[in-house]
């Protein structure tokens, strides 16, 4: 599975928020809508963790931008 966020700003914009209220550290959880059959293969350790590879991504970029830990 590849894909990407259209968006980032979406949950860039809030974190600057956070920091701006004090916060050193992010911790990300993501509810996204997986294909059932997407989501059996990799719990049958068949297949790519969908959620963690778009949690990555969106801890990475927020690293990235605003310099601070990021856990997911």
């Amino acid at each position: 599975m590849v894909g990407e966020v259209d968006n980032p700003e979406v949950f860039l914009k809030p974190i600057r928020s956070l920091i701006d209220q004090g916060a050193t550290a992010i911790a990300i959880t993501t509810e996204i809508k997986v294909d059932p059959s997407d989501q059996q293969r990799y719990l049958q350790g068949r297949g790519p963790n969908p959620y963690g590879g778009l949690e990555a991504i969106i801890s990475a970029a927020i690293a990235d931008r605003y310099g601070i830990p990021c856990a997911h």
